[in-house]
């Protein structure tokens, strides 16, 4: 048997009427520090370039995390795991937005 969509889940939740959860996603972003060197940023402006886009300015490549979180977002919760797991902030920042 394959795998169901999370929408066509949903669907059957309300279909046999389970209480359905206000589904949030949070978007984890890291960034290198800007007093950081980032060496990877440097070779992908380089490559632009190599590719005929002349007018590149700084580039900085960083991560985008994608978590859903089926029953609400702990803010301080998502900070701690932001700060402690998915970045290291001795080089890094992160931001974190949340889409209701």
């Amino acid at each position: 048997m394959g795998l169901l969509a999370p929408e066509f889940i949903i669907l059957l939740s309300a279909a046999r009427g389970q209480e359905i959860l206000p589904s949030v996603k949070a978007i984890v972003t890291v960034m290198p520090k800007l007093s950081v060197l980032d060496p990877q940023g440097a070779a992908t402006a380089e490559a632009m370039k190599h590719l005929g886009l002349e007018n590149i300015g700084r580039v900085r490549v960083g991560k985008s995390i994608e978590i859903e979180l089926p029953g609400g977002a702990d803010e301080a919760k998502l900070h701690e795991i932001a700060r402690d797991l998915l970045s290291n902030p001795v080089i890094e920042d992160y931001t974190i937005q949340i889409n209701h």
